[in-house]
C-alpha cells in the first residue's frame, strides 16, 4: 500500500444547477477529471488520490443528500437521476470533454453518464465499482427490505440497527440518519438490468481497478464487469479493501495518468 505524504482537501465551492446548488471542489490545471463518489461518500473520498493525479484539473462533486449538497437539488435515487446531475454539473462548469472516475455505487453513475454523453467522456475509470448483479454487501444488507421498513412508522426504532449495519460494513459513524436513509434508498433503487444494458453500450476506453479483499464487492463481480467493458487497463491489488483510492493512491494515480495520456 502507498499513499502520498499529505492528502488534498481544497475548499468547498458551490455551482448553481437548474435544480439547485451543488457543492464541489476544484483543484489543479490541465485536462479535466471528474471524480464521482459512492454512497455514502463525498469529495473527501478522493483526498489521497488527488495529489497523485498531477497535470489535471480535478473536480469532485458532492451528490445530493450527502454533505453540503441538499437533497432537493436531486432527490432521485436511481442511477439515471444521479447521472443527469453529473451531466448538469459538467455543463454548468463548461466542460466539453473529460475523464470520468467512479467509485463503488458511483461506478454505476459514471457508466450511465458515459453512455448518455459519449461525446463528452474520453476515458472511464471504475474503482471498486458495482457490477452487473448484486454484490455480497447488497445480498447481506437487502436494501429493498430495509428501505421498506425505514420508510414506515417504525423508522425511529430501526435507525440504530441500520446505523450499526453501516458501521459493520466499514462506513464511519459520521453520517447522519438522513444521509444513511438516502443511501439505503439509492441502494434499493439499483437496477442491475439497466446496469447490464449500459455496460454493453459503453464505447469509451475503460479502466477497472479492484482489490481481492474487498469485503463489499467480491472479485467475481468485478471479473464479470471486466468481461463486459471495453478495453483498457485492469489493475488488481491483493489488499486495499473497498477504498483502494486511498490504500493504493500512488499506484492508482500513476496508472490513471498513463491511461489518460496513452490509451486511444
Amino acid at each position: 500500500m502507498s499513499t502520498p505524504p499529505e492528502p488534498s482537501d481544497p475548499p468547498v465551492q458551490f455551482v448553481q444547477l437548474p435544480s439547485g446548488p451543488m457543492a464541489y471542489t476544484d483543484e489543479g490545471q490541465g485536462p479535466p477529471v471528474v471524480l464521482v463518489h459512492g454512497y455514502p461518500g463525498g469529495p473527501r473520498d478522493w483526498r489521497w488520490l488527488a495529489p497523485c493525479l498531477p497535470g489535471h484539473r480535478l473536480l469532485r462533486p458532492q451528490l445530493p443528500g450527502l454533505g453540503q449538497t441538499p437533497l432537493a437539488t436531486g432527490p432521485a435515487a436511481d442511477l439515471p437521476g444521479r447521472a443527469s446531475l453529473i451531466l448538469a454539473f459538467t455543463q454548468a462548469l463548461g466542460l466539453q470533454r473529460y475523464v470520468l472516475l467512479g467509485h463503488s455505487m458511483g461506478g454505476g453513475v459514471v457508466i450511465d453518464v458515459a453512455v448518455r454523453a459519449p461525446e463528452r467522456v474520453s476515458h472511464l475509470v471504475l474503482l471498486s465499482s458495482i457490477g452487473l448483479r448484486p454484490h455480497i454487501g447488497l445480498r447481506r444488507f437487502n436494501p429493498r427490505a430495509a428501505w421498506w421498513v425505514l420508510d414506515s412508522f417504525v423508522q425511529p426504532l430501526m435507525m440504530p440497527v441500520m446505523r450499526k449495519a453501516f458501521e459493520l460494513g466499514g462506513f464511519p459513524p459520521r453520517w447522519s440518519d438522513a444521509e444513511l436513509l438516502h443511501t439505503t434508498h439509492c441502494a434499493a433503487a439499483l437496477d442491475f438490468g439497466l446496469q447490464e444494458r449500459n455496460t454493453a453500450a459503453l464505447r469509451c476506453p475503460t479502466m477497472l481497478a479492484y482489490a481481492s479483499d474487498d469485503a463489499l464487492i467480491e472479485p467475481a463481480i468485478t471479473e464479470e464487469l471486466d468481461s463486459a467493458c471495453p478495453g483498457g487497463p485492469r489493475v488488481f491489488f491483493e489488499d486495499g479493501g473497498h477504498n483502494i483510492q486511498k490504500a493504493h493512491a500512488v499506484e492508482l494515480g500513476r496508472a490513471i495518468v498513463q491511461f489518460a495520456q496513452e490509451f486511444p
